[in-house]
């Protein structure tokens, strides 16, 4: 027993002298270099894993709160709400607790609270919300999803829509914007300036201006190119008896 113990203390202060040798020469060979005043990185240059706030890193960067950060390449995983950094560019993975923000951000993002940067193309995820002034991709929120301009599918649980939808929306309770162009589906109500496409809802519709189908209880529509189908559709540039009707409702130039 006695034996095996001295053994044990042995190897034990074998692999502390082994580890503060190995720490020494990544010090000396400049492996563990600082990127930044705020953050360092364990690698060669902006290459390996950085801790703090390294202003460009390629690889695996961890950060409390972003600052001034210009680029990313990998993966960049912030704790808290970043401040202002008006030219960060991340491809890869972004996540944190409170959420990616950024100039662009391409590939995969993930929020604890939300998503929220000037241009996404890939996928956003905010457990809550997503606010993007640019997505072109996949966008999901539980509560809300809106953008200044979207090409993709965006899913907001309770809300979704924008200034600009190109593709497919869907908002658990309604869906709206300026312009609606794609598959347009909200729970209770849709309102958009401009609807071309097909929208559905269960409950009001209502657009300046449609072209295609929409499938509502009740339809209305100032300027309408084609179906409204519903228990009572109204198209306002039919002729006085045909502007309200039952069911079906249709007017093509």
């Amino acid at each position: 027993m006695s034996f095996t113990g001295k053994r044990s203390l042995s190897g034990l202060h074998e692999a502390v002298v082994a580890a503060g040798i190995v720490a020494a020469a990544i010090a000396a060979g400049g492996i563990l270099s600082p990127a930044f005043a705020g953050g360092f990185n364990l690698g060669a240059g902006e290459f390996g894993v950085g801790i703090g706030n390294t202003v460009r890193h390629t690889g695996i960067r961890l950060n409390a709160v972003d600052q001034d950060v210009e680029r990313v390449n990998g993966l960049n995983f912030t704790l808290w709400r970043p401040g202002e950094n008006p030219d960060l560019l991340v491809a890869g993975v972004g996540a944190g607790i409170v959420g990616p923000d950024g100039a662009d951000l391409r590939g995969i993002m993930l929020g604890g609270y939300g998503v929220n940067a000037e241009r996404v193309t890939g996928v956003a995820l905010g457990l809550l919300a997503v606010g993007i002034d640019d997505m072109r991709g996949i966008a999901f929120a539980p509560i809300g999803a809106g953008f200044g301009g979207m090409t993709g599918l965006a899913v907001g649980g309770l809300f979704a829509g924008g200034a600009e939808m190109d593709g497919i929306t869907i908002g658990g309770l309604g869906a709206g914007g300026v312009k609606m162009h794609g598959i347009t589906v909200g729970g209770l109500a849709i309102l958009a300036d401009q609807i071309r496409g097909a929208a559905l809802t269960l409950g009001y519709l209502k657009a300046r201006e449609q072209r295609g189908v929409s499938i509502a209880l009740f339809n209305r529509t100032r300027d309408l190119q084609g179906l409204q189908i519903g228990l009572l559709n109204h198209a306002g540039n039919n002729p006085a008896p045909f502007r309200w009707l039952p069911l079906l409702n249709l007017h093509i130039d």
